[in-house]
């Protein structure tokens, strides 16, 4: 599941099992309202770490309890299944290691 579905998911339910609106939510957290409506519409795909420790703070949850959900269970973050479907499809004789680190790499032009 991509992350940004699996937050979702997460934040919907907990809004319906604490019958709040995201509106309220959004006073309890003290984040925009359209910062909780885009996180629930899926416009946005990675919110950060900041955000969510305000959401589990308005809803007066430890971090850890909020990821503790089987949503969780295999997510992987979006940047990275693109970055995996890139390099699957772009011909291997274009990909050059470079840097330091392990699998850095870099298409060739």
């Amino acid at each position: 599941m991509i992350l940004s579905d699996a937050i979702r998911l997460r934040l919907e339910e907990l809004i319906k099992e604490r019958k709040i609106t995201a509106y309220k939510l959004s006073y309890l957290s003290g984040l925009s309202s359209s910062v909780i409506s885009d996180c629930l519409r899926g416009k946005v795909k990675e919110p950060t770490i900041s955000s969510i420790i305000h959401i589990c703070e308005g809803l007066n949850i430890q971090v850890g309890d909020f990821f503790n959900s089987p949503y969780f269970i295999d997510v992987e973050a979006l940047d990275r299944l693109d970055k995996k479907n890139i390099i699957r499809t772009w011909p291997t004789s274009q990909l050059k290691i470079v840097g330091d680190a392990p699998g850095t790499l870099l298409l060739s032009q």
